[in-house]
Protein backbone atom coordinates (compact mmCIF):
# COMPACT_ATOMS: atom_id res chain seq x y z
CA UNK A 1 0.00 0.00 0.00
CA UNK A 2 1.45 3.32 -1.02
CA UNK A 3 1.77 6.33 1.24
CA UNK A 4 1.22 9.96 0.38
CA UNK A 5 4.99 10.45 0.09
CA UNK A 6 5.29 7.55 -2.37
CA UNK A 7 2.31 8.83 -4.34
CA UNK A 8 3.88 12.27 -4.59
CA UNK A 9 7.23 10.80 -5.64
CA UNK A 10 5.45 8.92 -8.41
CA UNK A 11 3.79 12.16 -9.54
CA UNK A 12 7.22 13.75 -9.92
CA UNK A 13 8.86 10.83 -11.73
CA UNK A 14 7.76 7.78 -13.66
CA UNK A 15 8.82 5.15 -11.14
CA UNK A 16 7.89 1.68 -12.35
CA UNK A 17 6.13 0.78 -9.10
CA UNK A 18 5.27 1.99 -5.62
CA UNK A 19 8.05 -0.27 -4.36
CA UNK A 20 10.66 1.45 -6.57
CA UNK A 21 9.47 4.88 -5.45
CA UNK A 22 9.48 3.84 -1.79
CA UNK A 23 12.98 2.36 -2.05
CA UNK A 24 14.22 5.66 -3.46
CA UNK A 25 12.43 7.70 -0.77
CA UNK A 26 14.04 5.53 1.91
CA UNK A 27 17.47 5.85 0.27
CA UNK A 28 17.15 9.63 0.10
CA UNK A 29 16.12 9.81 3.76
CA UNK A 30 18.99 7.57 4.85
CA UNK A 31 21.43 9.71 2.90
CA UNK A 32 19.97 12.94 4.31
CA UNK A 33 20.46 11.44 7.79
CA UNK A 34 24.19 11.25 7.10
CA UNK A 35 24.30 14.78 5.75
CA UNK A 36 22.22 16.66 8.36
CA UNK A 37 22.95 17.37 11.99
CA UNK A 38 21.46 14.87 14.42
CA UNK A 39 19.07 17.47 15.82
CA UNK A 40 17.80 18.55 12.43
CA UNK A 41 17.37 14.97 11.25
CA UNK A 42 15.34 14.27 14.40
CA UNK A 43 13.21 17.38 13.88
CA UNK A 44 12.38 16.25 10.35
CA UNK A 45 11.73 12.71 11.54
CA UNK A 46 9.04 14.00 13.90
CA UNK A 47 7.09 15.29 10.89
CA UNK A 48 7.13 12.01 8.97
CA UNK A 49 5.26 8.73 9.34
CA UNK A 50 7.26 6.37 11.59
CA UNK A 51 8.22 4.11 8.67
CA UNK A 52 10.14 7.01 7.11
CA UNK A 53 11.20 8.72 10.31
CA UNK A 54 13.33 5.72 11.25
CA UNK A 55 15.56 6.34 8.23
CA UNK A 56 16.51 9.72 9.69
CA UNK A 57 17.29 8.34 13.14
CA UNK A 58 20.80 6.97 13.06
CA UNK A 59 22.67 5.72 16.11
CA UNK A 60 24.17 8.53 18.17
CA UNK A 61 26.59 10.08 18.57
CA UNK A 62 27.12 11.09 15.01
CA UNK A 63 28.27 14.12 13.07
CA UNK A 64 27.02 15.35 9.73
CA UNK A 65 29.16 14.25 6.83
CA UNK A 66 30.04 16.89 4.29
CA UNK A 67 29.95 15.75 0.71
CA UNK A 68 28.90 17.06 -2.67
CA UNK A 69 25.63 16.54 -4.45
CA UNK A 70 27.42 14.07 -6.74
CA UNK A 71 28.41 11.94 -3.73
CA UNK A 72 24.87 12.23 -2.34
CA UNK A 73 23.54 10.92 -5.65
CA UNK A 74 26.14 8.12 -5.70
CA UNK A 75 24.94 6.96 -2.29
CA UNK A 76 21.25 7.13 -3.24
CA UNK A 77 22.01 5.30 -6.49
CA UNK A 78 23.67 2.44 -4.61
CA UNK A 79 21.05 2.22 -1.88
CA UNK A 80 18.05 2.30 -4.22
CA UNK A 81 19.75 0.38 -7.06
CA UNK A 82 19.06 3.18 -9.54
CA UNK A 83 20.41 3.58 -13.04
CA UNK A 84 23.09 6.26 -13.20
CA UNK A 85 21.24 8.19 -15.92
CA UNK A 86 18.05 8.37 -13.85
CA UNK A 87 19.45 8.83 -10.38
CA UNK A 88 19.19 12.62 -10.13
CA UNK A 89 15.63 12.74 -11.46
CA UNK A 90 14.48 9.95 -9.15
CA UNK A 91 16.32 11.37 -6.12
CA UNK A 92 14.80 14.79 -6.86
CA UNK A 93 11.32 13.26 -7.11
CA UNK A 94 11.80 11.58 -3.74
CA UNK A 95 13.33 14.68 -2.10
CA UNK A 96 10.54 16.90 -3.41
CA UNK A 97 7.91 14.46 -2.13
CA UNK A 98 9.61 14.44 1.27
CA UNK A 99 9.71 18.25 1.21
CA UNK A 100 5.97 18.28 0.51
CA UNK A 101 5.47 16.27 3.70
CA UNK A 102 7.70 18.43 5.93
CA UNK A 103 7.32 21.89 4.41
CA UNK A 104 7.84 25.00 6.46
CA UNK A 105 10.43 25.97 9.03
CA UNK A 106 11.87 22.50 9.56
CA UNK A 107 12.47 22.04 5.85
CA UNK A 108 14.06 25.50 5.62
CA UNK A 109 16.42 24.70 8.52
CA UNK A 110 17.40 21.40 6.96
CA UNK A 111 18.04 23.00 3.59
CA UNK A 112 20.23 25.64 5.25
CA UNK A 113 22.62 22.82 6.22
CA UNK A 114 23.04 21.79 2.59
CA UNK A 115 25.17 23.53 -0.05
CA UNK A 116 23.32 25.48 -2.73
CA UNK A 117 23.91 22.74 -5.31
CA UNK A 118 21.41 20.58 -3.38
CA UNK A 119 18.61 22.97 -4.37
CA UNK A 120 18.26 20.91 -7.56
CA UNK A 121 16.87 18.07 -5.45
CA UNK A 122 13.88 20.15 -4.46
CA UNK A 123 12.91 21.33 -7.92
CA UNK A 124 11.03 18.32 -9.32
CA UNK A 125 7.86 19.15 -11.18
CA UNK A 126 4.77 17.02 -11.49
Amino acid sequence: MSTEIVEHAREYDAFESDEDAEETVLAVLETFAERLSEGEAEDLAELLPEKYAEELRMPAPRHPQEYSLAEFLDRVERRADLDYDEREEKAAAAATAIADAVHGEELDRAREQLPEEYDRLFAAEA
